[in-house]
């Protein structure tokens, strides 16, 4: 409206005057002088985020063109591998919400106001109908709209006037009606009512058709009449009343249409606020539906019984919110549906954010169920009508015969209206933002939204499962710490989302490069009016040139501001969303650090700085790196070592700037509030004063942040994830120890097989009690190169056998990924050359491998940190029903040398293996004269630090052995019924 008055006023004083005043003039070059200066902070905006982007460029540069240059062995890096997949999971999501922010929003809405747009007639139609009804729902009058106390619900007589004229074109005059008498009594309340086009005769006028339309016709004469004595020289009113005189004298009068009774339905009454619920229901502490929940206990409402239904209070935080809506804005079209009546929905999958993961979980913990939906349904919706949710379209698609529970969350206060119902409970729930309504649905989803009178709703939808249901056409969850082949491909998929952010940098530069242009352009007028303002636009040809700018040009420029950046950049990143790491990938390559660093007692500073075991690494963890770390220690409650990650995180940011990483979700103020935290934890309060102390945005109240950090300590809690490691265990590890005894040798060992007569294998002995010995060169680097190629997409994460209950499980205790051989997806050649492995393992250990059950090979593929912890190959499985064939001794096939970690070792015999590419390492896993288990044969496998450690394990049975080497004595240790 503002720049059609404008408009209109140029025009006038064009028209009226042909010369300018001297305030019109400086009101006109003021009023560019705005438009201009807005312009260059609007490209000031766009270089900040330039200047931000390229910083951070900068830095991943330098990583894409180490990587390029040796992709595996930057791979074989653990701080490089663990960079690669903490950086792809958290900082792209960061950067695509930094891309997604509209820049300028200031200077844009600036321009909007200046070139804004009037509403059409549709509109108001629109808006009429919606009011009617609303006000026909909830049995409102229209004088309810006019109550002093109900400001945001507030209408004039002229709003009230204009109600009833749409109605009236609606042929809707019982209703009109009594906008227009409700207009018509109030007028006097609006002064000034005639300058916006509403005389107060018009009103009259309006209400006499109106009750002619119902065949009122006294009561619109004297409407008529009315209208005359407020006006009377209007011809057309004169009219009009004469044509009402002969419709009145005329015999054959239609009677008066009746008055429509309002008659309530049962779900009106229910929205409206009437409701028969249960008054004896509790309002209570949840604690013992999930262990998470004894912890951090949730104020619960029930209301109703059989089904059970509840509300929750303060179900989701107010960031949650803020992320979700954030979220929904952004909802790519593949997950976005309309419905009819105004409700539109996404659905936001749970690998969009943690923030959507821990919702979920935080729901079934409410629910104490195991099993969820994938994500979060949200629904926004301004409905005039009452809609059952779960009979949308695009929810219906769902099988609800398998829904448990439903829950629907509400991200919004609802003024007026926009309850929540289950007619058939009688159940009634006002929105309040934060609350979850959960419900046991048994079959009901009767679920009912009612209609809102001010302004829209947003809520969560999720349904939940009792049980796990699983799919076995899933793909395998790809492995970024152990699998080359995943690990070459994310690297692949980070150097696409870098061109793609600098694609983005080329598309800002140019939007940049252009609007310093389009500026000067612009502001070319002012500088050469600039102190002869009269004199310049008394020229004609000025005088048009600045009109038709000010009318013309700078609509194009609000096009141009308004115009997204980098649209196809976003658009990838949103798509290479999917295939970036999972959390469960991070925690996985933030527990291999960790187990580095315990293992072989690193600092987080040389670990930072790519210094590992003495030997200085091209590769470093950055601030982001190592707050993660920090932060997970102190989620686990381990705050001393939080506090060394942390203060390490802490010195490399005065070391680089600051901004990429406010955009990635971490300032220096997060990093020293979590270090003084964690400093508190451990009592050290001096050091936490001094570091609030040091931070500008805590030093004002450094005290009262100590003293809150103090009473909220959290609580001790275990993290499977950090496990502690056995000291012996490490410092073996650390240690090179190698057993030297005089009864130990080197030598050709031909015995066994009569072939070794020819070709003997070269045996060092390493211990003979228990019998310890090492083959040199058993298997080929041509046959290791085939196996490498052939096994890889085979590998899965290893299991270990239940002390308790005898299955296998995936146990942190041994973090690596194997495969059995041979394998029915290998070729016949493959295969082929596992069976002559297993045959050269007969000959070396003069063993007999003949037993159908155990008849396999494990292929093991050890990436960074992967370890297995102190362990016995025997799984002391006793029984008095029947006996269990263990394993009397173990073969372990090294197929490649690992240049840091990733020994085996004997603790009880101080024993540390290196691992060399064709080398075996055998040993006895029990005692020869009376097959009792030998303790001294406990042994694990060290971190790896450098590379991947690839290796096969043969086990060896005792039944097999049953003929060539019989026990000559009864086991004294093992109960069988056999012994």
């Amino acid at each position: 409206m503002v720049r059609f008055l404008f408009l209109l006023l140029l025009v006038g004083i064009v028209r009226v005057n042909a010369s300018f005043s001297e305030s019109d003039i400086k009101n006109l070059l003021e009023l560019e002088s705005q438009l201009i200066l807005n312009f260059r902070n609007y490209a000031k905006e766009l270089q900040g985020k330039l200047r931000v982007i390229k910083s951070a460029l900068a830095e991943y540069d330098e990583h894409v063109k180490d990587a390029a240059r040796n992709p595996e062995l930057y791979l074989s890096n653990p701080f490089n591998t663990f960079r690669l997949i903490r950086h792809m999971s958290l900082d792209w999501a960061a950067w695509q919400l930094k891309m997604e922010d509209q820049l300028g929003m200031e200077q844009i809405q600036m321009q909007q106001r200046l070139l804004a747009q009037t509403p059409k007639e549709t509109s108001l139609k629109i808006a009429a109908q919606r009011l009617q009804s609303l006000l026909k729902f909830y049995n409102l009058e229209p004088a309810f709209f006019l109550h002093a106390n109900r400001n945001y619900l507030r209408l004039n007589p002229v709003d009230c006037f204009h109600m009833g004229e749409q109605l009236y074109k609606l042929g809707k005059y019982h209703e009109a009606a009594e906008w227009l008498t409700v207009a018509a009594d109030n007028y006097t309340t609006s002064p000034h009512n005639d300058l916006i086009g509403v005389p107060h005769w018009r009103v009259y006028k309006m209400r006499s058709n109106v009750l002619l339309s119902l065949n009122k016709f006294i009561e619109s004469k004297e409407a008529l009449s009315t209208a005359i004595s407020l006006n009377p020289g209007n011809q057309q009113l004169v009219e009009q009343q004469q044509q009402l005189d002969l419709i009145s004298s005329s015999k054959e009068l239609k009677d008066p249409l009746p008055d429509p009774v309002a008659v309530l339905s049962e779900l009106q009454q229910q929205c409206g606020g009437e409701s028969r619920q249960d008054n004896t229901l509790s309002c209570e502490l949840i604690t013992n539906v999930t262990p998470f929940l004894e912890l951090a206990p949730l104020r619960v409402e029930d209301l109703y019984f059989y089904p059970y239904v509840m509300i929750y209070k303060d179900g989701i935080y107010d960031r949650e919110i803020q992320h979700i809506k954030n979220a929904f804005a952004r909802c790519p079209s593949g997950n976005k549906f309309e419905e009819d009546g105004g409700i539109s929905g996404c659905l936001i999958p749970g690998s969009y954010s943690a923030v959507i993961r821990t919702l979920s979980v935080r729901l079934q913990d409410m629910a104490g169920l195991d099993s969820a939906m994938d994500g979060v349904i949200v629904l926004e919706y301004g409905s005039t009508d009452t809609f059952k949710p779960f009979e949308l379209p695009h929810l219906n698609l769902m099988n609800l015969e398998d829904v448990e529970a439903s829950a629907i969350l509400f991200l919004n206060d609802v003024v007026l209206g926009g309850a929540v119902t289950i007619p058939n409970l009688d159940v009634v729930v006002f929105p309040q933002r934060g609350d979850a309504l959960l419900t046991f649905n048994e079959g009901n989803f009767e679920h009912t939204f009612c209609p809102n009178v001010v302004g829209s709703s947003m809520v969560i939808v999720k349904f939940m499962f009792a049980r796990e249901e699983t799919d076995e056409t899933l793909e395998m969850e790809q492995d970024y710490i152990t699998i080359l082949s995943d690990k070459l491909e994310l690297l692949s998929q980070n150097e696409k989302l870098q061109l793609s952010l600098m694609d983005y940098v080329d598309q800002l530069q140019e939007r940049i490069d252009g609007v310093k242009k389009l500026s000067k352009f612009l502001r070319a007028p002012l500088q050469t009016a600039k102190g002869r303002e009269k004199e310049f636009l008394s020229n004609p040809l000025n005088s048009f040139s600045l009109l038709r700018q000010m009318e013309s040009d700078w609509v194009h420029v609000l096009t141009l501001l308004e115009q997204p950046i980098g649209q196809e950049q976003i658009d990838f990143l949103r798509e290479m969303q999917s295939k970036r790491p999972q959390l469960q990938g991070v925690r996985d390559s933030m527990a291999a650090i960790h187990r580095i660093k315990e293992t072989y007692k690193l600092k987080a500073w040389d670990m930072a700085n790519g210094l590992l075991k003495g030997v200085q690494y091209n590769a470093k963890l950055s601030v982001l790196d190592c707050y993660e770390m920090g932060y997970l220690y102190y989620n686990a409650s381990q705050f001393k070592r939080a506090e060394e990650w942390l203060l390490t995180a802490r010195h490399l940011m005065a070391q680089s700037p600051t901004d990429p990483y406010s955009i990635l979700g971490v300032t220096r103020s997060d990093i020293s509030s979590l270090l003084a935290r964690s400093l508190v934890a451990i009592d050290n309060f001096p050091h936490a004063r001094t570091v609030l102390l040091d931070e500008p945005k805590y030093r004002d109240a450094a005290e009262e942040w100590l003293d809150y950090f103090k009473a909220n300590i959290p609580e001790k809690v275990r993290n499977l994830y950090l496990m502690e490691l056995d000291e012996d265990y490490s410092r073996l590890c650390r240690s090179n120890y190698k057993a030297n005894s005089s009864r130990l040798s080197c030598s050709y060992k031909r015995t066994s097989n009569p072939f070794l007569i020819l070709a003997p294998f070269k045996m060092e002995q390493l211990s003979l009690d228990p019998y310890v010995v090492v083959f040199h060169d058993v298997v080929y680097s041509s046959e290791i190169a085939r196996l490498e190629r052939s096994t890889e997409p085979l590998l899965e994460q290893a299991t270990v056998k239940s002390s308790k209950t005898h299955r296998d499980v995936v146990s942190y205790a041994r973090t690596v990924h194997g495969a059995w051989l041979p394998h029915p997806k290998l070729s016949q050649q493959d295969n082929k050359l596992v069976a002559r492995i297993r045959q050269r393992i007969r000959d070396m250990t003069g063993l007999r491998l003949d037993s159908e059950q155990y008849d396999l090979l494990q292929l093991l593929n050890y990436g960074y940190g992967g370890h297995y912890t102190s362990h016995y190959d025997f799984t002391n499985v006793t029984s008095d029903k029947y006996f269990f064939d263990d394993r009397i001794a173990t073969a372990l096939i090294y197929l490649n040398d690992v240049s840091s970690g990733g020994a085996t070792i004997f603790p009880k015999l101080n024993l540390v293996v290196k691992p060399e590419r064709g080398k075996v390492l055998h040993w006895y896993n029990m005692r020869m004269f009376t097959y009792d288990y030998d303790l001294l044969s406990m042994h694990g496998a060290c971190p790896v630090i450098i590379g991947n450690k690839l290796a096969m394990t043969q086990w060896i049975h005792e039944l097999d052995q049953m003929f060539i080497k019989p026990c000559r004595e009864p086991p004294k240790y093992r109960k069988n019924v056999y012994f």
